[in-house]
């Protein structure tokens, strides 16, 4: 089922959510739908719908939503997916920030 949301999703951010789930002892392919949408997206109250990790920005310490500018809490200690989908924004935040030190590395 997880490959239904392939298409719609960031392949980093898969690429991420299969290394993290394996290190929990997931396989990330053998998730329902419901349970791999539950990894990759975030719920927003203000907006009243999902949207992908990747569209979560961090400000003054808050990961806010890019599409209200609305604060969204993404809980660590509410269920084995919780931890999951706080580890896979985190990690996918460390690729993008190693990845512009290297392109900023380049230009010099």
């Amino acid at each position: 089922m997880a490959e239904q949301i392939r298409e719609n999703c960031d392949p980093l951010l898969v690429q991420i959510a299969r290394e993290v789930c394996s290190k929990e002892g997931l396989d990330f392919e053998s998730l329902t739908l419901h349970q791999a949408r539950g990894l990759l997206y975030y719920w927003c109250s203000t907006c009243s719908c999902t949207h992908p990790l990747t569209d979560l920005v961090i400000a003054r310490k808050k990961k806010v939503c890019t599409h209200c500018n609305t604060s969204i809490k993404l809980y660590a200690t509410s269920n084995k997916f919780g931890k999951l989908r706080r580890a896979i924004f985190f990690e996918h935040l460390s690729r993008a920030l190693t990845s512009v030190r290297d392109q900023n590395r380049l230009r010099a």
